[in-house]
């Protein structure tokens, strides 16, 4: 026995070394990955400094997740390695292919910043690990390897892919893929006169009523027999590249899937009611002899006179300004000069701020032209001009007209002889620029009757492809729902009685970017749910005093409270560097930060409860929101150095003001596998890939 115990002592010596010395490798190599996946969060975490100086960023990531490594290189690392003076030599490389000793080949890995790379990948290397009993190193060089032990982690920037608690908001990414002009006779029940397909200029941007826009033309020039006063020009964009615009109606055209008009009214059916078009073509009769008591009138045009759109005066971007009237009346025969005796003929424009007292005829003074370019014409020469209001409305014009004096005068009124639209973005939508020329490619907005050829120029804002970083970035306005119009409302969560409990506290079910998939029947979504949802129902419904509600509650904690500011509005540079980041200037957990979905385009030209495929998701900073019965609704007005809140359209309607934001979102979301555009439109999300 004592032969046999002297024989297996040894043995049993260097297998309970082995053992224990094992052990301890393992505990170093399992604290050593703990290092490296404390290392990759950590710096991910402030990815979304990328977005204001990224140099500035990309050093502070990097700094950031070597002192999560434990790096002995750095002042009061965390999670050093275990093992105190009996430890090997420890090594942190930050977005490098290779290990510090030992390990695979090269990688994938973009050696680069972090915000350049889009990822934080740290490999740590212990080298030399001593042995824990004994003498010489823990290298099972001999044995099981090389002289190392190795850990790594990567967590990468990607697009968001996936959300939940989302605001129950659709966004239509203004990207139409087919558009037409519908020229339509106002004065015989808005009949279909003709339609024009227009076609998308090149990738590349123009420069129209000094906004950067798509351009749409038409490739051949629309033949149309003008027999009537009114000829409206209604604007047609639709989702589908193959859609041609069928149909012999407004309501037909109009109604389809993914089809957009403006500026038309459409009743809860989806009929058009009434139709005033974006552009606007005055017919005259050219035959017979006026009198002063039964004037004709025949050629009139708008000119611009205080406003600047090139588009302008019939198709106004940036309205609020004068614009001048040049009209032809026949009032007979009897003199060469119809403002001098016997006619003494006078014309004014009526209304839009023109002088409404006196005897008639009332307006703003046109004058009689007998030489010059305008001979034969009357023109507004002031002191005052008609304003056309920005108010997304279509202004008619019309013309008061008088002759003689005493006993013997005469007076009327030519009503709708021409008309100027203001843009709005509940009005004209996506367009803000649109220019009708005749065959002579003049302003083709009086024409007399007979056959004429038209061509449309329309110019549509680019695809949601930019984000808001300048203090001074305009507003952007969602329009949740109104009266008589579902808006853009998503019925997200069925287990949400309402709109304001979603708008409130978000979507619960997950969901992700549709990638084709065609969706379901509306019926299918409910929960619970197998699998995240890339399509969604739309809200049915007028709930406008829902959005107020659940915007209070959502962002002040106010649901059922008084109307009282607790979270200021923070859209301001706050550490002057120009740009609006998170988390420099605006708190990650803000709960004006919202994540909404983006549909197609046209997702919400149907009536009733539809079926829509998710197509991206963004995040939305909400500074200001609308009332039931219109105005702001937001509290958080007179705060000391914060903004106040943007303004509401002008319209009775729940509607969500604010910017679109460049924003990493919680780590551990789910990602689409792209890596982050920090040039594109839509959330990022951070993802431990490795």
């Amino acid at each position: 026995m004592l032969i046999l115990a002297a024989l297996w002592m040894p043995v049993l010596a260097v297998a309970l070394s082995l053992v224990i010395n094992s052990g301890n490798w393992f505990a170093h190599s399992r604290h050593l990955q703990l290092q490296a996946d404390a290392a990759a969060l950590a710096g991910a975490g402030l990815f979304g400094a990328c977005f204001g100086d990224p140099t500035t960023a990309s050093a502070a990531i990097e700094a950031q997740a070597r002192k999560y490594a434990g790096d002995p290189g750095v002042s009061q690392p965390y999670n050093s390695q275990i093992g105190g003076a009996r430890k090997g030599t420890v090594t942190v490389n930050f977005n490098r292919k290779r290990f510090a000793v030992g390990g695979p080949g090269p990688d994938d890995t973009v050696e680069a910043g972090a915000c350049d790379a889009k990822m934080v990948d740290v490999k740590i290397t212990e080298a030399n690990l001593p042995w824990f009993l004994g003498r010489g190193t823990l290298c099972p060089g001999g044995l099981f390897g090389v002289c190392a032990i190795n850990a790594r982690a990567r967590a990468s920037l990607q697009q968001k892919g996936s959300a939940a608690d989302s605001l129950p908001v659709g966004v239509p990414d203004n990207n139409p893929l087919a558009a037409a002009a519908i020229y339509v006779d106002e004065s015989s029940s808005n009949t279909v006169l003709g339609k024009q397909q227009l076609t998308k200029s090149p990738a590349t941007t123009v420069t129209l009523n000094g906004q950067t826009l798509y351009q749409w033309v038409s490739s051949t020039g629309l033949s149309l027999n003008i027999t009537h006063a009114n000829t409206g020009v209604v604007i047609a964009l639709a989702g589908d590249a193959t859609y041609t615009f069928p149909g012999a109606n407004l309501t037909a055209i109009c109604n389809h899937v993914l089809v957009e008009c403006y500026s038309v009214t459409q009743d809860a059916s989806g009929a058009v009611t009434a139709a005033t078009g974006l552009d606007f073509i005055h017919g005259y009769d050219t035959a017979g002899t006026g009198a002063a008591a039964a004037p004709i009138l025949r050629d009139v045009t708008l000119f611009n006179q205080g406003c600047t759109n090139g588009s302008g005066p019939y198709f106004l971007l940036n309205a609020g300004c004068t614009v001048g009237v040049r009209a032809k009346v026949d009032f007979g025969t009897g003199a060469a000069n119809p403002t001098v005796s016997p006619t003494l003929a006078q014309l004014k424009v009526g209304g839009w701020g023109c002088p409404n007292g006196g005897q008639n005829p009332k307006g703003c003074v046109m004058t009689y032209n007998t030489t010059g370019a305008n001979a034969g014409y009357f023109t507004t020469n002031g002191p005052n001009y008609p304003t056309m209001p920005a108010d997304g409305q279509a202004h008619a014009i019309d013309l008061n007209w008088g002759t003689g004096t005493g006993s013997t005068s005469k007076n009327g009124t030519f009503t709708s002889t021409q008309r100027s639209f203001s843009a709005d973005i509940d009005t004209s939508g996506p367009v803000q620029f649109v220019r009708v020329d005749n065959e002579i490619g003049n302003f083709g907005n009086s024409v007399a009757y007979g056959p004429h050829t038209f061509n449309t120029t329309i110019g549509v804002i680019p695809s949601l492809q930019a984000n808001a970083s300048s203090p001074t970035s305009p507003p952007v306005a969602l329009k949740v729902t109104s009266k008589g119009s579902n808006g853009q409302a998503i019925d997200c969560d069925p287990s949400k009685a309402n709109l304001r409990d979603e708008l409130a506290t978000g979507c619960t079910p997950q969901y992700a970017i549709n990638r084709g998939t065609p969706c379901h029947a509306a019926s299918f979504y409910t929960l619970p749910q197998a699998a995240p949802w890339d399509c969604t129902v739309t809200q049915t419904g007028s709930s406008v005093g829902q959005v107020d509600d659940g915007m209070l509650c959502r962002t002040q904690g106010q649901c059922y409270s008084p109307r009282v500011c607790t979270n200021p509005i923070h859209w301001v540079d706050s550490n002057g560097d120009g740009k609006i980041t998170v988390p420099e200037d605006i708190a990650p957990g803000d709960p004006r930060l919202m994540s909404v979905f983006v549909t197609a385009f046209g997702a919400f030209s149907g009536n009733g409860t539809q079926v829509i495929p998710i197509t991206n998701f963004a995040t939305f900073y909400v500074t200001g929101w609308s009332k039931n019965g219109g105005g702001q609704g937001d509290p958080c007005s007179g705060q000391p150095g914060l903004p106040n809140p943007d303004p509401v359209p002008n319209k009775t309607g729940g509607w969500i003001v604010g910017h679109f934001i460049k924003y990493v979102d919680t780590i551990g979301g789910s990602g689409t596998g792209d890596p982050c555009d920090f040039s594109s439109f839509g959330s990022c999300v951070v993802v431990l890939t490795k």
